[in-house]
């Protein structure tokens, strides 16, 4: 699969040589393949809009920031999703994360295009986004989502982790993880919070 990125702008591409100002990232697909047989997990963490300002400010996060799980309302400011990210991916759009059509509704559930370099280069989602998000995945029933589970389909695309000849890893791992997302989106939406998460 070639770098999703317009050229020049991810590290790896071979065919620009693999550096090109301003260029200062690096896509989820070259990221998938740098990372290899490593356990690749995303996380997701929420900042409200003085926090981003700030975050992009200093290129850090917030003083303690990022040790925060859970915040002063009693909902989550952090979210992993372990190693589910391209099966809930194919159950929200129809394919694994990195052949989302760009205009996919979901297509930034995680990992949009947008970069911020703190610690880590994290992707971010704009608290308007984050919206988007919340009612697009409000929107889809886990009926739906069972539905459109297809162990054999999953399994010839080779979604990440491919485990997805067990049926109970539906039950036992998507969904759960899919209710999650709900709840941690539909929480950032109504407080105006912007997400950034990463592949890592």
């Amino acid at each position: 699969m070639g770098c999703p990125l317009s050229a020049g702008y991810c590290l790896n591409r071979p065919d620009t040589g693999g550096w090109r100002e301003p260029a200062r990232t690096v896509c989820p697909a070259c990221r998938v393949a740098s990372l290899g047989a490593m356990g690749m997990v995303v996380e997701l963490m929420r900042l409200s809009p003085d926090e981003l300002t700030s975050a992009r400010a200093v290129a850090a996060l917030p003083p303690g920031v990022d040790e925060e799980e859970m915040l002063s309302d009693g909902t989550r400011r952090r979210l992993s999703i372990d190693k589910a990210w391209d099966g809930i991916s194919f159950l929200l759009t129809g394919d694994g994360l990195l052949d989302v059509d760009d205009f996919h509704p979901l297509r930034n559930i995680y990992l949009p295009m947008e970069r911020l370099v703190l610690d880590h280069e994290w992707s971010v989602l704009e608290p308007a986004g984050v919206v988007a998000v919340s009612a697009a995945l409000a929107s889809v029933s886990d009926d739906e989502l069972r539905a459109r589970f297809d162990p054999v389909r999953m399994s010839e695309l080779d979604l990440y982790p491919n485990i997805w000849d067990d049926p109970s890893e539906l039950d036992e791992y998507l969904l759960p993880y899919i209710r999650e997302l709900r709840e941690f989106y539909a929480c950032a939406a109504r407080r105006g919070d912007a997400v950034i998460s990463i592949l890592g």
